[in-house]
């Protein structure tokens, strides 16, 4: 008896797969936390040099604190005005006042001997919005500005290595363990970074915390869709980027209130532990567990689902001919990440699926810079920015279960890209706003049903490391794109031209992808090859 023919008589998707598709999605919203809570530790605030040469109290001044601070502001720092008209303090320089007394009317403006040198003693930051963050405590500014950048970097090369390391790991040893491992590495690291005594440390404890990050989302997906029916595939497929969503829109909301970095990184962190508490609700993967060939484990889950959903199962679950044939399996060599280059068919489409993933997540970071500033604070901007991506994760529920993988996928890449090229003719404002967010839902919605699509794809022996390989170089599409938002500087459209042509072109390459709508999941190598083709048509008409 198949897998998915078992997991009909348990029951599509009943209680007790219910509840260990909460525990996951919460698992999975709680990456969000942690991979974009950088765009608030690294929040940029105003800054101007110290004057600690000037100790002075101006106390005999009869000066209020306040108006002592400002008024050494104005004697050693030059000023110029913006194109609004508004004075500008300057962030990098100041005057050099060595030998000069502090006099609250000093105006070295007025001197034409004045000279300018770099800030000596350090910076003052503006605390009014962001009462700490990396970039006030550790000075990340003038000449030092693009190291927060290089931290993201660094981040995202966390996830490369996570991916892959851990993709494989999970499709050796079980989805399960796999999934605590990486959960606990995303919690250890996430509450080390908080006590980071300078950059360096921070970078690299965010490496490993990344690694541990993505991999949870990862895992938690493949165990999420192994559980379910062809009919439930997509909702269950779809519904965890939703949590994700939600967990970008519940960290602007916690953003708000909290506005001290290493505060937020332990309460972003330090609840992560509570998920262990649920480790004896969360199986292993049955499915996992009979592509090699353990299938007592595997009927012990399987039967205790069975009870909980209350759904009688034959006894016994497996012939003998089955048992022979797991112990077949259980004898044959385990699967890696050659065997996703080893056969024609399934090389192609993972070659075609690695450049969709690097498509979907160019071009996601692209129309998000094309979109332009929306005229709010960063926090509600966040926030708008998950719910645009709901709106693209709840379409794609309704067009892949009725128009198919296919053209869906298709479709949503081809409006994403369009919606670049349209840009480029468009100046900012409602409608450039109207466009871009309009595309990021099609990108938004483009990427969840590559994760759905390529999970149906792979077969069960190689599912986690192909996901892992695809998330790899998703990862590297990251890194790449801001140097293509570089290119902007010497030609305006170049970075929305290239965006639109590789969405477009990843587009109509979906269109190689066999159609899964409805479909088994393959659980061989053999049958992963024969997926879609005339070979798996002949099989299917003669059974």
């Amino acid at each position: 008896m198949r897998f998915d023919d078992i997991l009909g008589e348990l029951g599509s998707f009943g209680p007790y797969q219910r509840r260990v598709y909460l525990v996951v999605c919460l698992m999975a919203a709680s990456t969000a936390f942690h991979s974009m809570t950088q765009v608030f530790i690294a929040g940029t605030t105003d800054h101007w040099c110290k004057t600690d040469y000037w100790d002075a109290n101006c106390s005999e001044w009869n000066l209020s604190p306040t108006d002592c601070k400002e008024a050494k502001k104005n004697g050693s720092i030059p000023v110029s005005y913006g194109d609004d008209g508004e004075l500008v303090y300057d962030q990098c320089y100041m005057y050099n006042i060595t030998g000069i007394e502090f006099d609250p009317s000093y105006d070295p403006s007025m001197n034409g001997t004045a000279s300018t040198i770099p800030c000596q003693d350090g910076w003052e930051h503006d605390k009014s919005q962001l009462k700490s963050s990396i970039i006030q405590d550790w000075d990340l500014v003038c000449d030092k500005k693009h190291l927060p950048d290089y931290a993201q970097s660094v981040f995202y090369s966390g996830y490369l290595f996570g991916s892959i390391f851990f993709g494989v790991l999970a499709d050796k040893i079980g989805r399960y363990p796999t999934l605590f491992i990486c959960l606990g590495i995303q919690a250890g690291f996430g509450v080390l970074v908080a006590f980071s005594p300078n950059f360096w440390v921070y970078n690299v404890l965010r490496f490993f915390q990344a690694a541990g990050n993505k991999s949870v989302v990862q895992v938690a997906f493949i165990i999420g869709i192994e559980f379910v029916t062809p009919k439930w595939r997509t909702v269950t497929g779809i519904t965890i980027h939703i949590f994700v969503a939600l967990g970008y829109m519940t960290l602007a909301t916690i953003t708000y209130f909290v506005r001290y970095w290493r505060t937020l990184q332990l309460l972003i962190s330090g609840p992560l532990f509570l998920f262990f508490l649920l480790m004896p609700f969360i199986p292993e993967s049955a499915r996992w567990l009979l592509s090699h060939g353990n299938g007592e484990k595997a009927e012990k889950i399987i039967r205790k689902v069975a009870k909980v959903n209350k759904r009688k199962l034959p006894d016994p679950l497996f012939t003998e001919d089955e048992i022979q044939k797991l112990e077949v399996v259980s004898m044959v060599p385990k699967a890696s990440i050659f065997d996703l280059f080893r056969t024609p068919v399934l090389r192609w489409r993972t070659i075609n699926f690695i450049y969709n993933w690097m498509v979907n997540n160019i071009v996601y970071y692209g129309l998000t810079y094309s979109s332009g500033d929306l005229g709010f604070n960063v926090h509600l901007n966040f926030f708008l920015s998950g719910a645009v991506e709901i709106v693209g994760y709840v379409l794609a529920i309704f067009t892949i279960d009725f128009f198919g993988r296919r053209p869906s996928i298709a479709t949503f890449l081809i409006i994403g890209g369009c919606s670049c090229l349209i840009n480029i003719g468009l100046p900012i404002g409602t409608w450039n706003t109207v466009v871009a967010l309009t595309g990021k839902s099609a990108i938004s919605a483009s990427y969840t049903i590559v994760y759905v699509y390529s999970a149906e794809c792979f077969p069960t022996p190689v599912r986690s490391i192909g996901i892992g390989i695809c998330s790899m170089m998703a990862r590297v599409g990251t890194i790449v794109s801001p140097m293509i938002l570089i290119l902007g500087d010497y030609y305006y459209p170049a970075p929305l031209i290239i965006f639109g042509t590789t969405a477009i072109t990843a587009g109509f390459l979906s269109f190689f992808f066999p159609e899964t709508r409805g479909m088994r999941l393959p659980e061989t190598i053999e049958e992963g090859e024969t997926l879609g083709t005339k070979a798996k048509d002949d099989n299917s008409a003669g059974l």
